[in-house]
């Protein structure tokens, strides 16, 4: 890894690792806030506040990780993340899929991956938010800095970050003409590639092309298909452009891509439920299903790196993700940042909630979302104070659908074709059409009492959001929708269930808050 910095901290003053240049973003725009301030090689800088500043002048609960600690660390995913930032919990999503993280920090977490809801630990690929979690497993490498920060965050980065939010800064374009290249073979088969160039453009532009490819066959064996069933194959790419046409101006604009068509992740019996629905005798006797008990037994003999389901699960995710950030300095105090952001997903997962082979809960998820984000910022700095101000938009639209049924698979057929085959007669489909907007100001700054800007100081700020949010909803069983209706409205008369064409549920609703901090440190 070339020009990597070792840095590790937390805002309580824990320092895992000293860093040998530790200025991860002192190379940025030529904004206001560094014309106030001189930092030295042995600074840790981070954006938790959205400028450059000093980890030990931030007053909240940071965690930076850079590059080389990253690779120290082995750190290949984002969940990877929580084994070197303290109170950050990163697991697969709802439904086991390794594809879907979810995040939790200080124990807040939400569960729900659709457009209905938002993450309560926001994550940020440079400036720019990732409404959903998909392929973001792709987004470590070449990387310039990690940052966790703890706790609400709701003033200047909003969108419900009740828990805190990640921000992952791929490394910018430099001056200098650089490249690297890794390859990491081992067991699996796994066959890993990565590599970056750097090219200058004269001395007003840059260029920086990045790439990552992961191959694995997997380890977990299921014996009823005869194969792995969690092969690895990933590929991601990032392209930088920066430009400074003046020294008063800077572009940076970020193209992300990442593609993921492998296994699925494994789930297998662990604990069963004596009396539970699926292991009484009719049942069993109604599906051909076996005692849970024999499955668990069977499964304990094998252990966990083997299996018998029979279900091919899978995971399908492509994401593009478009972003740029305009500085422009109106005078030595005052600068104006612009950040525009785009981000496409679509995934198509298959996974086997039960981890036997009765196929009690096979489930297949399709998701398909686009967000643009824009953000306006005006930034300022003077002897005593510094403030930003903003506006800030947002729009979503997102279509998740997910299946499931009981019975779907029976176990020693044939692997089931596309697409993934509910046969089962016990069938669910819900269908989620879902359209969020968003809209906020606000604004923060931090007065010092001192001189020098080491002294006593004290932080205040506000921020007005507004949400819309809209959504429609389709949920069917196999034979009838799931919602009933009571058409005359009358308690006492039976309700009837409408035919599918009917089985529609809209429903649209507004929020607004004012949201603050102040802080004295």
């Amino acid at each position: 890894m070339n020009n990597h910095k070792i840095l590790m901290s937390s805002c309580a003053c824990l320092l895992w690792a000293l860093p040998t240049m530790a200025a991860a973003q002192a190379a940025g725009a030529p904004t206001a806030e560094k014309a106030q301030q001189t930092f030295s090689v042995d600074d840790i800088i981070v954006q938790a506040r959205r400028r450059d500043e000093r980890l030990q002048d931030v007053p909240l609960a940071v965690s930076a990780v850079t590059a080389e600690t990253i690779a120290r660390a082995n750190i290949t995913s984002v969940m990877d993340l929580s084994n070197v930032a303290p109170s950050l919990t990163a697991v697969p999503g709802a439904g086991g899929s390794r594809a879907l993280p979810t995040f939790a920090i200080r124990g807040l977490s939400q569960q729900e991956l659709s457009s209905l809801a938002d993450s309560s630990v926001s994550v940020y690929l440079g400036d720019v938010v990732a409404a959903r979690t998909q392929g973001l497993n792709g987004a470590i490498f070449d990387i310039g800095s990690v940052e966790v920060l703890r706790g609400p965050q709701g003033t200047l980065f909003g969108r419900n970050t009740t828990g805190g939010a990640i921000i992952i800064r791929g490394n910018r374009p430099t001056n200098e003409l650089e490249g690297s290249a890794a390859v990491t073979f081992g067991r699996f088969d796994t066959f890993n590639v990565e590599a970056m160039l750097n090219i200058p453009l004269g001395e007003k532009a840059a260029i920086r092309v990045a790439g990552i490819r992961l191959r694995d066959d997997g380890f977990v064996y299921d014996e009823i298909l005869g194969r792995n069933i969690n092969n690895t194959a990933q590929e991601a790419a990032r392209v930088s452009l920066l430009l400074r046409p003046t020294e008063a101006i800077e572009s940076l604009t970020v193209y992300d891509f990442y593609n993921e068509d492998d296994g699925g992740t494994p789930i297998f019996l662990y604990k069963i439920n004596p009396n539970g629905t699926f292991n009484q005798p009719a049942a069993q006797a109604a599906r051909n299903y076996q005692p849970l008990e024999t499955l668990l037994a069977q499964q304990q003999a094998r252990g966990m790196f083997r299996v018998a389901n029979g279900v091919p699960v899978y995971i399908k995710v492509r994401t593009h993700t478009l972003a740029n950030t305009t500085s422009f300095e109106i005078s030595d105090n005052i600068t104006f940042k612009n950040i525009l952001g785009y981000r496409k997903v679509s995934d198509d997962i298959a996974d086997d909630i039960d981890g036997s082979s009765n196929s009690l809960h096979p489930q297949r998820r399709i998701d398909k979302s686009s967000q643009f984000s824009e953000e306006a910022q005006l930034l300022g700095s003077s002897d005593h104070l510094n403030w930003i101000t903003g506006l800030y938009y947002f729009k979503e639209r997102g279509h998740n659908q997910g299946r499931s049924a009981v019975g779907a698979i029976d176990p020693g057929l044939i692997e089931p074709t596309e697409p993934f085959d509910f046969a089962g007669t016990a069938y669910s489909n819900t269908n989620v059409k879902a359209r969020n907007r968003s809209y906020a100001a606000f604004a923060q700054g931090t007065y010092n009492f001192s001189d020098d800007g080491t002294g006593f100081s004290v932080t205040a700020g506000i921020r007005y959001n507004k949400d819309r949010r809209a959504v429609t909803i389709l949920n069917a069983t196999r034979t009838a929708c799931r919602f009933t209706l009571d058409l005359d409205n009358n308690p006492a008369t039976p309700e009837t269930l409408p035919p599918l064409a009917d089985c529609r549920f809209d429903a649209n609703k507004s929020f607004s808050e004012v949201t603050y901090n102040t802080n004295l440190h």
